[in-house]
């Protein structure tokens, strides 16, 4: 593994999960959730969330969230804050 990431250009940001993935303590470490809101409508990418996503948004139990577009929908940055 030492070899590997020896010529990786990007090793800080794979080596803690290659490790858990690759340990004894895979099952116990590493949780099938992201933690992440996105909404895949169509195509290769998120839609962009607006207002609409109010309820969704504050219903959720997820930590992040992205695109956001804060000039054609301002108001949506300050959904997530709202306390439950």
């Amino acid at each position: 593994m030492a070899k590997y990431f020896k010529y990786t250009v990007c090793a800080d940001e794979v080596f803690v999960q290659l490790l858990l993935q690759t340990s004894r303590f895979k099952e116990q470490a590493i949780l099938d959730n992201n933690l992440r809101f996105l909404v895949w409508e169509s195509g290769s990418h998120p839609r962009v969330l607006n207002s609409d996503d109010e309820k969704v948004l504050l219903e959720a139990d997820n930590l992040f969230t992205c695109k956001f577009d804060c000039h054609r929908y301002p108001e949506t940055l300050t959904i997530k804050f709202a306390c439950k």
